[in-house]
């Protein structure tokens, strides 16, 4: 349970993600390792900005299924509403969603193997579908009490189609890769960052950098509630679109 010292936290935290007012599925994990199929339902809402304000809500669902203790997969579905409020522009509603399959499978201790598949669309950044497929490595650097740290680093095959734009379609290889750092601040509390570089192999010019901020309050074992900052930065983006946006998302999450 959550006690009075928990709350004002939580109290702190919301004002603050308030005040500073590519899809990371790394932050969807589940480490849960018991064996079988297991459930996690959440909803969010937020706010960001790029070239206008964006309003969104977004409900993401995880499937998982642990074969055994060394070959695990899950599947996320997730699709997001927002609203969009433009200077000297018509109000409008915009979609976004993906679908992402991943296996992994522990290789030796703390050394995991991974494939992984994904498609989905974006009207706020103008991507009419996007497919991608890769592989790559996880490795565990750190397990203590006070948290936990991994380094992953992959190779994906990413296919893009875009509404008009000067370049429609692009296809590429991308670098993948990624350092995870969870803090366990009580036994309640979680902080989790996690940063993402992604390059064409085709032009280093070209690449991607992704960081996300999480915290998380387990107020049961089956109730969480989750404050989110993302921000991406794209070195070269396609059309009109600006280098850089923030997100600032708070949700809540259900496992069963």
């Amino acid at each position: 349970m959550i006690f009075k010292s928990d709350l004002l936290l939580i109290r702190c935290l919301l004002f603050l993600s308030f005040s500073f007012s590519q899809i990371n599925t790394e932050k969807m994990r589940n480490n849960e390792k018991k064996i079988g199929f297991s459930n996690n339902l959440k909803f969010e809402f937020g706010y960001e900005k790029s070239k206008e304000k964006i309003f969104n809500n977004d409900i993401n669902y995880r499937l998982d299924y642990n074969f055994n203790n060394t070959l695990r997969s899950f599947f996320i579905f997730n699709y997001e509403n927002s609203f969009r409020n433009a200077e000297n522009k018509k109000d409008v509603y915009l979609n976004r969603g993906f679908g992402h399959l991943r296996l992994t499978k522990s290789l030796v201790k703390n050394f995991d193997a991974e494939t992984f598949l994904q498609i989905g669309f974006n009207e706020f950044l103008d991507i009419k579908n996007r497919k991608l497929g890769g592989s790559g490595l996880r490795l565990k650097i750190m397990d203590q009490k006070a948290g936990i740290l991994f380094l992953g680093f992959g190779l994906m095959k990413e296919n893009e189609k875009y509404n008009p734009s000067l370049i429609p379609y692009e296809s590429l290889f991308r670098s993948t890769n990624y350092l995870n750092l969870r803090l366990y601040l009580t036994s309640n509390i979680y902080y989790e960052t996690i940063g993402y570089v992604q390059p064409s192999l085709e032009n280093f010019n070209d690449f991607r950098i992704l960081i996300d901020n999480n915290i998380d309050f387990q107020f049961t074992d089956n109730f969480n509630l989750t404050i989110n900052i993302h921000y991406r930065y794209d070195n070269e983006p396609h059309g009109d679109m600006i280098k850089t946006y923030f997100q600032i998302k708070n949700g809540f999450e259900l496992s069963f």
